[in-house]
């Protein structure tokens, strides 16, 4: 893992979210490790050790991320970072805690950071990180949504497979919905696989001539 700058790339030079070290909001409300006065080793979800020595200090309205840093000549700089909170009512009642982009000309409101080699943190915005579904054909990710739809309709997976009756207990009108939006997405499936193994016969044809 690494950060802004690191990481897999994707097809355009891009690194991707997915290989990009990150702190995420939820997690550390899932874990109760925002209550104001707490101080602990950071500890980032998947890893068992705590990664950089990062120790999180919770005050009313922020975080505050003290580390150490290795700048360009390898020396070890003790850095403390201030990343500040907002809540927003969650519908069912309660609230939900969202990081505030530290970036001075961003201030967007985000579940996750993203630590940088330069020791900032940031937003996936301000730190030019993509999904990796992002870099995906539009003809496959459309093959995704359909095979998403069809595990929630309980078909068969796979686009070319039989559609089957509607799901007990599922309503028709959404049961309708989904449909057409399944075979919609199926339609540019088939249409990018056409088109790729025109490209590819195309290609084939030029080598045998």
């Amino acid at each position: 893992m690494g950060g802004f700058g690191s990481g897999r790339r994707a097809k355009f030079g891009k690194a991707v979210t997915e290989c990009s070290l990150s702190l995420d909001i939820r997690w550390l409300q899932r874990t109760d490790s925002l209550r104001p006065g707490d101080f602990y080793s950071l500890r980032f979800p998947g890893t068992h050790k705590p990664t950089r020595r990062i120790t999180v200090q919770v005050d009313s309205s922020e975080l505050i991320l003290s580390y150490q840093q290795q700048d360009a000549n390898g020396q070890c700089l003790d850095l403390e970072y201030p990343v500040g909170l907002v809540w927003t009512p969650c519908y069912y009642g309660g609230r939900r805690t969202w990081f505030i982009c530290p970036e001075s000309a961003c201030g967007r409101r985000v579940a996750k950071l993203y630590l940088g080699d330069n020791g900032s943190f940031a937003c996936r915005h301000c730190a030019g990180l993509a999904y990796a579904s992002q870099r995906e054909a539009p003809d496959r990710r459309a093959k995704l949504r359909a095979g998403n739809i069809r595990k929630r309709l309980g078909w068969p997976q796979g686009i070319l497979n039989q559609c089957t009756s509607k799901p007990r207990g599922m309503h028709w009108k959404t049961y309708w919905r989904l449909r057409a939006e399944h075979d919609a997405l199926v339609e540019v499936a088939l249409d990018g696989m056409d088109k790729r193994l025109g490209t590819v016969e195309g290609r084939l044809r030029g080598l045998m001539k």
